[in-house]
Formats: structure tokens, sequence, C-alpha cells
């Protein structure tokens, strides 16, 4: 029993600065005005400031709306977004930068993100 906690431990440990690594790339590309080749200066941040808009509900959230346009999850809406707001090219699902990018938004959502945004 003693050797299976101090492996949970010692995987547990291991994996936190993977983690902390995601997030730190993640951030990057979050204020990245080139994320998807974008084309006109905007980040993720000039709309999603502190977390504006991200909670973990929608973080993790299935089939909802974005800008009138039915997506399946939150890469499609990440990658909407990219398309049209940054003018850019969507990113693929299954690479590194996508499961950055998550990351980041779900560190965010976690620290107190999903305000709404209130002129």
């Amino acid at each position: 029993m003693k050797k299976a906690i101090i492996l949970i431990s010692l995987l547990l440990i291991s994996a936190t600065p993977c983690l902390a690594a995601e997030i730190d790339r993640g951030k990057l590309l979050f204020n990245d005005p080139d994320l998807g080749n974008g084309s006109n200066g905007k980040t993720c941040n000039t709309c999603h400031a502190g977390g504006l808009d991200l909670a973990i509900d929608v973080i993790h959230k299935v089939n909802f709306e974005i800008m009138g346009v039915e997506v399946k999850n939150i890469s499609e809406a990440v990658n909407f977004c990219i398309q049209v707001t940054l003018r850019g090219e969507g990113l693929d699902l299954q690479r590194e930068e996508m499961d950055d990018l998550l990351s980041y938004m779900e560190s965010i959502a976690k620290k107190g993100g999903g305000k709404k945004f209130d002129p």
C-alpha cells in the first residue's frame, strides 16, 4: 500500500510541471495576434480579458451557440473565434497548440473567469 501511495505521489509531482508548461504556452497563444495566422491584430484576450465569458461550465459545454452558430464543443468555438474574430485559420483539434490553449482557458476559468460582459 505504501508503495502505491509513493508511486501516485511521484506521478502527481512529475505531472505538475507539465501542466504548468501547458498553461504557460496556452497563455502565450491566448495573447498572440498571430494565433492561427490571425490577420487583424486581435487576440483571444481582446474579447476574453480576465476570462470574460469563460466559466468552467462553458469550457466543458457540449453543443452550444456562439455568435448565432452552433458548435459541438469548446475546441470548435475556439476555432470559430480564430476564423471569424482573428481572421485566421482554425487550429488542428489534435495538436498541442489546442491542448495548451484549452489548458490555459480552463486555468483562468477556475481562477474566477466567467464574468459576463457588461458594457
